[in-house]
């Protein structure tokens, strides 16, 4: 009952982190007509980043102690750790090519019209 109990609390704790998450997500599907090609790279960060937060809580436990079945609290730890760093390395990876991407020149016809 306790490890329910933790696994509330963490994903209670998280509230303003999903609340960020949601709206960066509503706000990049809002300019998709605008570029849609970075778009949908922030949006596939976004919902991995949301992935991680929401499920990985959730799924961890079970992970480390029945498929795995780590006892060692070092190598749980270690095991926790890349198994929430890689998904997040991945999804920061995105954002950051969508940052400094150079964007490629419009051709004329697609230009807007003063």
């Amino acid at each position: 009952m306790t490890d329910v109990k933790f696994i509330l609390t963490d994903l209670a704790g998280s509230a303003p982190l999903v609340l960020v998450l949601l709206g960066a997500a509503v706000f990049a599907s809002s300019r998709m007509s605008h570029d849609p090609r970075r778009m949908v790279k922030v949006l596939i960060a976004i919902g991995t980043l949301l992935f991680v937060r929401l499920v990985f809580p959730l799924v961890m436990p079970v992970l480390l102690n029945d498929v795995i079945g780590v006892r060692e609290v070092q190598v749980r730890i270690l095991l926790k750790a890349l198994m929430y760093s890689v998904p997040h390395s991945i999804a920061f990876a995105l954002l950051f090519w969508t940052i400094f991407d150079v964007r490629r020149a419009r051709p004329p016809e697609q230009m807007p019209q003063a």
